[in-house]
This record gives C-alpha cells, sequence and structure tokens, in this order.
C-alpha cells in the first residue's frame, strides 16, 4: 500500500490558548514494499505524523491516502474500520498501553472490537497462541509475566 500525505498540517486544540501546529505542509510518498525511517529531535511530529497513517489523528489541513483510503481535512463521515484492519500501530513504550489482565484477553481484544463475538475470539486465541509458539496454558498469565518465556 503506497502511503501518500499532500500538503498535510496538523493543528492540536485549534482555537484555543493551548494551540500548537504540530505538523506543517507535509507532502511524502511512501512507496508500497518499501522501508522508510522517521527521525528527529523529541517534539518534532513523528509521532503526530505516524497516527495519521491509521487516521488515529485527523489531518487539519490537507490529506492522506494509504492505499485505497482516503483521510481529508475535515471530513467528518470517514469509515476507518477498514483502514485499521490493515494499519496497526505498535506503540514504543507497551507498558504505557492499556493490557487486558489476561493474554487470553490482551488477543481477543481487536477482534472483538472489530465485532467478533466473545466465543469466537476466545476459540481464535486458542488456535492463535500456539502459532506464535506457546501452549494454551499461557492465555490465563498475565501480559505483563512473558517476558523471557521460550
Amino acid at each position: 500500500m503506497d502511503i501518500v500525505f499532500n500538503e498535510v498540517e496538523h493543528c492540536y486544540m485549534p482555537n484555543t490558548p493551548f494551540e500548537k501546529l504540530a505538523l506543517k505542509d507535509i507532502s511524502i510518498n511512501i512507496p508500497s514494499g518499501s522501508f522508510t525511517a522517521i527521525i528527529g529531535h523529541t517534539g518534532s511530529g513523528k509521532s503526530t505524523l505516524i497516527q495519521h497513517i491509521n487516521g488515529l489523528l485527523r489531518p487539519t489541513k490537507g490529506s492522506i491516502q494509504v492505499g485505497a483510503f482516503h483521510i481529508k481535512a475535515g471530513e467528518k463521515k470517514v469509515d476507518l474500520t477498514g483502514l485499521r484492519k490493515k494499519v496497526g500501530l505498535v506503540f514504543q513504550y507497551p507498558e504505557h498501553q492499556l493490557f487486558e489482565e489476561t493474554v487470553e484477553k490482551d488477543i481477543c481484544f481487536g477482534p472483538i472490537n472489530f465485532g467478533l463475538s466473545e466465543e469466537k475470539a476466545a476459540k481464535r486465541a486458542q488456535e492463535l497462541i500456539e502459532v506464535v509458539g506457546l501452549d494454551q496454558s499461557y492465555l490465563h498469565k498475565s501480559p505483563f509475566h512473558l517476558s523471557g518465556v521460550k
């Protein structure tokens, strides 16, 4: 999937005393199948830029195309479910994310949010835990107790 930013700007808290322009006039084209590194100082807008790729943030100006998905500034009715099924984000500090109390609930979180029943998601978790080389006993453990598991 090509990723194209066309004159994208992002302003946090516009029209308030806390207004902050985080991205200004960003135009980039990342071809499908390529690898791209985004580097910069703390506060330079790297995370803000990345969060636009799956619609966690929306541009306040310009447009973004990710494959067949288009996000334009000011558009209110954008269905991002399909995009988010194709583009996921892994955050730098996973311990700052919200985790479920068990591995099973953590695995089920995404599928349930995409409309799968709890029963089907649990069945899927049982199948997938083995795909990553863990036996089903890990489903009932805390995600925080998996470091070093072999």
